[in-house]
């Protein structure tokens, strides 16, 4: 861990961002982000506003249009982060809209850590593209500097199916960590496989690979806990804390997960672009450091392993 003094002398923790994407629709299909929409548009009409689905459409895809990274430097320089981890998740199997390959998005994300070495990312690739598929992830990690494996559920593949048996022996050749989405999502997709109990039906049997439940801060929070306290190799980011984070009445059982003996296990993350176009996304760094959120009267150490050492132990940063 690297943190610095600044101008007073106070020590300053560096913060990594362990959870966040890049912010395009070459990425994240269309009809995903469209999903949210008809979620937003449900609760516009419940405080009596109406907004053309087209209109809302097209604010959202704004969200995923960053293709020159400017609003990406913009979060990172305001934000005060180091270094973050780019998920790539693989809608290509499962949604038609999917607009190139999972190898190009996986090139396209090689070329960026290349240029850039803030930078690092997990891939992740659907087994259902065959023997194929694991052939990608292999010269992923081999040849195009991928640091982990990224599942995500509600493509509907379960993380304890047998097919990722191949991918979990690679990471665990390679040292390399998996991060598995857990809880809900865009309502186009299924939700049925994003529990943290399959999860760990594959950190038992692959004991020397760490998976990281990510969203388990805010999603099935208590079995989450429960398997970073028993399981060594599962962690938990708090990607997501930050839509609930502002409200007084339920903040309280949300902070709990910091008084729960797992501060080692628990992963700073934001979930970028996805809170972008709301308050909370900049501001939840500096919220959890204000005067009655639980972190900030955390000692210094337990404080620095969450926004930075905890992810730098797992990934390996340059």
């Amino acid at each position: 861990m690297n943190s610095q003094p600044d101008s007073k002398g106070t020590k300053k923790i560096e913060v990594v961002d362990g959870h966040l994407h890049l912010s395009s629709l070459e990425f994240t299909p269309k009809s995903f982000v469209d999903g949210i929409g008809r979620n937003v548009s449900e609760r516009l009409k419940a405080d009596n506003y109406t907004v053309p689905k087209k209109l809302l459409s097209k604010q959202l895809c704004k969200t995923f249009d960053d293709a020159e990274y400017v609003r990406l430097e913009r979060y990172l320089s305001t934000s005060r982060i180091k270094n973050a981890l780019i998920l790539l998740p693989d809608f290509t199997y499962c949604l038609d809209d999917a607009s190139t390959t999972i190898e190009s998005m996986i090139d396209r994300h090689h070329e960026l850590v290349l240029m850039d070495t803030r930078f690092e990312y997990f891939a992740g690739v659907d087994p259902r593209h065959g023997k194929h598929a694991f052939d990608i992830f292999l010269d992923a990690v081999e040849n195009k500097m991928c640091k982990g494996l990224k599942i995500y559920p509600p493509c509907g593949v379960a993380p304890d199916d047998e097919r990722f048996n191949p991918f979990y022996e690679c990471c665990h050749s390679n040292g390399l960590p998996v991060l598995i989405h857990i809880g809900s999502t865009s309502p186009t997709l299924g939700h049925c496989f994003a529990t943290p109990d399959l999860v760990a039906n594959a950190a038992i049997k692959f004991p020397s690979v760490n998976f990281i439940l990510a969203h388990g801060a805010i999603h099935h929070v208590r079995d989450c806990v429960m398997y970073a306290r028993n399981l060594p190799n599962v962690y938990l980011d708090l990607s997501g804390m930050q839509s609930v984070i502002y409200n007084e009445q339920v903040i309280a059982s949300y902070q709990e997960i910091f008084m729960m003996g797992i501060n080692h296990k628990i992963i700073y993350g934001t979930d970028w672009p996805v809170f972008s176009a709301t308050k909370t996304q900049g501001c939840f760094y500096n919220t959890l450091q204000t005067h009655g959120c639980a972190f900030s009267s955390l000692p210094f150490n337990e404080r620095e392993m969450i926004l930075s050492g905890n992810i730098r132990r797992l990934v390996s940063f340059r």
